[in-house]
């Protein structure tokens, strides 16, 4: 009676996750095809051929290999083991997906931690040490690291394993335990040294951050006023640029984490012998897949390029008026004094200045 129980709670899980995995990846191929559109045609620019959204395009290729590939061969196996059960495992097709799924999950593990790595250095380097950053960060070289990270994380998961699977008898030899132990303990020590210097970096710049804006706020003059406002304009995007990373980190850290607790689990012979380990598994690579799916959502929300085509509209007769038709001091006295401080200035500008500046703050509230 437990052994049919237990069956039914496998075949349900399979079934729901694969449900729940081809969905996601059918949004998560589509949403981050459009993100890589986007930002392939800004680098295509010559204007526009920046950092981040170098940083980005890698970051929305690797969320689109989650999705179209390594999403799609997780369905599979979870539609296939519900269909035909325990005959599936017999199968040529189900060794094959046994070899090429763990090989795509633990590349997309490898790359998207790489990724995230890649983009907290750049950030880190830009804040506390601009010049260097400057002439040693660029779009082409951050291209090179990205190809090389794609090569040595396909290489290193194929073939370990490969390694796995050549042996004879592999999984029923003695000596399965000593070689499988070393090459998972390498795995999970590289991608919690990654984890660890992710952090480190991600909360370094953000500490530099702050102090830097507050020692920018000290030494401001009255007479860079109108550099005031780039200053607030490059602030406030570089504090959304870190808002939106941070959460898309905090959303793979939690589809991760629960991978490599149970990576630890499989080591100690639990994943074989309890079908509770199995069904976390089957749910913690579906949130994985959440987590590609999730990523272009918040590139939506945060960058400026999108908030002006999603969430911003203007009709053809409205009263918002350009930057061209305010003069820079007006400028830095709406921001100085803010919307509802206005009516209080009218000595230094007048009344008509006054409602043109309370539409460009919305205007530029709204875009920014």
């Amino acid at each position: 009676m437990a052994i049919n129980a237990t069956n039914t709670a496998l075949q349900t899980s399979n079934l729901l996750n694969g449900i729940f995995t081809s969905i996601l990846s059918v949004f998560g191929t589509l949403f981050n095809a459009y993100i890589i559109q986007h930002f392939y045609k800004k680098l295509s620019s010559s204007q526009k051929r920046k950092n981040i959204n170098t940083l980005m395009l890698g970051q929305s290729i690797v969320d689109f290999y989650n999705s179209a590939i390594a999403g799609p061969s997780n369905a599979v196996y979870y539609f296939g083991s519900y269909h035909y059960g325990s005959v599936f495992e017999k199968t040529l097709y189900f060794k094959l997906i046994d070899i090429i799924s763990p090989s795509l999950y633990v590349t997309s593990l490898q790359i998207s931690m790489l990724c995230f790595l890649l983009t907290a250095i750049d950030r880190l380097l830009s804040i506390t040490f601009p010049v260097f950053h400057h002439v040693a960060s660029t779009p082409k070289k951050l291209k090179t690291c990205m190809v090389f990270m794609w090569i040595g994380s396909i290489l290193f998961s194929c073939v370990g394993e490969v390694f796995c699977h050549i042996w004879k008898n592999f999984y029923n030899n003695p000596s399965y335990t000593i070689r499988y132990h070393v090459w998972i303990l390498v795995l999970d020590t590289i991608l919690v040294v990654l984890i660890a210097l992710l952090w480190v970096s991600t909360i370094f710049t953000s500490c530099s951050a702050i102090k830097k804006a507050f020692e920018r706020k000290k030494t401001l003059r009255p007479s860079e006023d109108e550099t005031a406002v780039e200053r607030n304009k490059r602030k406030l995007q570089e504090k959304h640029l870190m808002q939106m990373f941070a959460l898309m980190f905090f959303i793979f850290a939690l589809a991760f984490i629960p991978s490599l607790i149970f990576w630890f689990m499989d080591n100690k012979g639990l994943y074989q012998e309890n079908p509770e380990v199995i069904i976390a598994w089957h749910c913690s690579s579906t949130t994985f897949a959440l987590s590609s799916a999730c990523n272009p959502l918040f590139m939506m929300y945060y960058a400026p390029d999108f908030k002006r085509k999603i969430f911003f509209w203007r009709k053809q007769n409205s009263t918002l008026v350009t930057e061209s038709q305010v003069t820079s001091s007006e400028v830095v006295i709406c921001i100085k004094y803010g919307v509802n401080k206005l009516s209080g200035h009218g000595n230094s500008i007048n009344n008509d200045s006054t409602s043109k500046l309370i539409n460009l703050l919305k205007y530029h509230n709204s875009v920014l």
